[in-house]
């Protein structure tokens, strides 16, 4: 009677057998994040038929069976909420965060994920508005032929929020300014 040796490389599975079920493992993993745990399964059978006994499939089949109870789509979905308040999505968020609450009403999390996303909200509207005081004092600037005070204030503006898609438009703007400046020189 001959034991099957894991350093023996005839009993390993082939590795084009064994690319494709992890492939397989993958993507359940990905569908049972988005809750669809039925095709997850579905998925892992077809693991199982490609390199069967894989410590890895047994494994996903686990955490998938985990997820699917009320207690971890609430995790899903509040995970989600999180990662999109992160991510400055609060349309987003808003959606996950219903769904979290309808699976686990009155949550803490929930209530303290809100709190600091509508925090987030007003520190974003703050960053806004100051980049638009900024970038008005820019405009007044070029409008004065002040070209030095005009780049101050486009700096500090940028300073505040590098990505506010108000820059792009008033780069523009004070690179005509001074294009101006310069022939006028």
């Amino acid at each position: 009677m001959q034991r099957s040796d894991a350093t023996n490389l005839d009993d390993t599975p082939d590795e084009a057998l064994s690319d494709r079920a992890f492939h397989l493992i993958g993507q359940a993993r990905r569908l049972a994040d988005r809750g669809k745990f039925a095709e997850a399964t579905a998925k892992l059978d077809e693991a199982d038929k490609v390199v069967p006994g894989l410590g890895e499939t047994s494994e996903a089949r686990r955490r998938i069976a985990e997820l699917a109870t009320p207690e971890g789509q609430f995790a899903i979905q509040f995970d989600r909420a999180r990662t999109a308040v992160g991510n400055d999505d609060y349309a987003e968020a808003e959606k996950a965060m219903a769904e979290a609450e309808r699976l686990k009403p009155q949550a803490p999390e929930i209530a303290e994920l809100r709190q600091a996303m509508q925090a987030a909200q007003q520190k974003e509207a703050k960053r806004s508005s100051q980049v638009s005081q900024l970038l008005t004092a820019m405009r007044s600037a070029i409008a004065r032929k002040d070209i030095a005070g005009a780049d101050r204030a486009f700096n500090e503006a940028a300073r505040i929020d590098v990505l506010d898609p108000a820059l792009d438009e008033a780069r523009v703007e004070l690179a005509h300014a001074h294009e101006s400046a310069r022939d006028k020189n």
